[in-house]
């Protein structure tokens, strides 16, 4: 079964590190997932840091950097990162982290 939840965020909407940090100590998902760009407003998210959490906890993160390539560095230091190609097909995605 799937079980979706999010962390809190701040007034501008980013990712905030402290509600990151509670849930992963309370009650780690399986997968962390967040976008680095947004596509609906210019907000960057806190990825990098996001990583370090998500390394200590034993977490995986998953980064979207479909907005981010090419704007910001994306060796944020992710488990798996979504290129721009990957986007919009859920096929293509798939295909993305295939080896």
């Amino acid at each position: 079964m799937l079980h979706l939840d999010s962390a809190a965020a701040g007034r501008s909407s980013a990712a905030t590190l402290a509600a990151l940090e509670q849930l992963l100590a309370a009650s780690p998902p399986a997968v962390v997932h967040l976008d680095q760009v947004t596509s609906h407003r210019p907000l960057v998210q806190p990825v990098a840091a996001a990583a370090a959490l998500c390394h200590a906890a034993g977490v995986p993160l998953w980064v979207d950097a479909a907005q981010a390539m090419g704007h910001v560095d994306t060796a944020c230091g992710a488990d798996a990162l979504k290129p721009p190609a990957a986007s919009g097909s859920p096929a293509r995605a798939a295909s993305a982290f295939s080896a």
